[in-house]
């Protein structure tokens, strides 16, 4: 089974820069003015945005894993790899807003540090950290999503005939299905941003979407790019605006829709940006390393832009616009530089595969 695809993707590292920053700007906003409405949907747009690109970049991970025999040693290859990339940055950024907003609560932070703050509902006493409930989403799901595909695909599919990906893609849209069930008859509707979108149950079929947008670059190889980036764009204004009404009417029709739009925007922005990158020649070398410096600064960017942000009004004398731009530049340097000093060696220390893992 062929699952190779492009080793590296320079507009998918530029995508993840983006979406990091634009969260850290929403909030700044947000934190100027609790009830802006623009930042807030810009904000829980760009996380779903992430959450699709999880996807797609570890797909091929988890399907050549699958596809491979010895499935244990693979899996677990993959999920020491996973757990090397994103706990030790999350822990230490943990540490730091804890003594950043004087909340050292060995309860909460506890919770927090093996992510099940909010496995089935909020359990926190007060929610201070509060973007890792999207990482322990990431988390579960690396476990979870995995298990779940290999069981379906070698139990319930294995004497079954499909064509290659079309098993892939019938398992994965089985258990995005199961997770939308489970949301509409168990949810708490009253409470949906606290106990619906930011809860690991009811949305590890947020970062699936991601797995299924890498299936269809595989099975259809040629994209039309125009048609995918006008459908990017009709999502995004359809997410933007059941953004609103969530916020303004809080009606449940909304909120469902919002999930499935803002998928949609995440698997056509993936899939126009990936068949763009693949069709483009030579780019400038400052470009390339522009685009894979700010990728690579994205999780420390998304992991303490709140903690920068709560120094910023303490310092005197500056405007909204140079205050942001202040944060802005302190934010991108320090997880530019965290990368390096901090990410990058342990990443040197992963383990291997014994198997050939095409790389996106």
């Amino acid at each position: 089974m062929n699952t190779d695809l492009k080793s590296r993707i320079e507009s998918l590292d530029l995508l993840r820069g983006v979406a990091a920053l634009s969260v850290a700007v929403s909030h700044f906003f947000l934190s100027q003015d609790p009830l802006n409405s623009i930042a807030s949907q810009i904000s829980v747009i760009s996380v779903e945005l992430f959450f699709v690109l999880s996807g797609f970049v570890l797909a091929p991970q988890i399907i050549t894993c699958i596809a491979q025999k010895n499935f244990r040693t693979n899996i677990k290859t993959f999920l020491i790899r996973r757990w090397m990339r994103t706990i030790p940055p999350y822990l230490i950024a943990l540490v730091c807003a804890s003594l950043a907003f004087s909340e050292v609560r060995l309860a909460d932070f506890f919770l927090y540090a093996f992510y099940v703050q909010n496995f089935f509902s909020q359990h926190l006493s007060q929610d201070y950290f509060f973007v890792a409930w999207s990482l322990s989403v990431e988390e579960w799901f690396y476990i979870l999503f995995p298990a779940l595909l290999y069981f379906l695909h070698k139990k319930i599919f294995k004497k079954h005939d499909f064509a290659f990906g079309e098993k892939y893609m019938i398992s994965a849209l089985m258990i995005i299905s199961v997770i939308a069930l489970c949301r509409y008859f168990f949810a708490d509707q009253n409470s949906w941003g606290e106990n619906v979108r930011r809860v690991v149950v009811f949305r590890l079929d947020s970062i699936a979407y991601g797995f299924i947008a890498y299936i269809l670059i595989l099975k259809l190889q040629k994209i039309h790019v125009i048609i995918t980036t006008a459908s990017a764009v009709i999502f995004f204004m359809i997410a933007f605006l059941l953004a609103n009404q969530i916020t303004n009417a809080d009606q449940d029709v909304w909120k469902d829709g919002f999930l499935y739009a803002s998928a949609g925007f995440g698997i056509c922005t993936v899939t126009a940006l990936y068949t763009i990158d693949s069709r483009a020649s030579m780019r400038p070398k400052i470009f390339s390393r522009f685009c894979s410096g700010f990728g690579q600064a994205s999780y420390s960017i998304y992991l303490f832009h709140s903690i920068v942000l709560s120094f910023i009004p303490m310092l005197p004398g500056l405007d909204l616009s140079l205050s942001l731009t202040v944060y802005c530049v302190v934010v991108v340097l320090f997880a530019y530089v965290f990368y390096r000093v901090i990410e990058k060696p342990i990443l040197a220390r992963r383990p291997h595969y014994k198997i050939q893992i095409p790389k996106l």
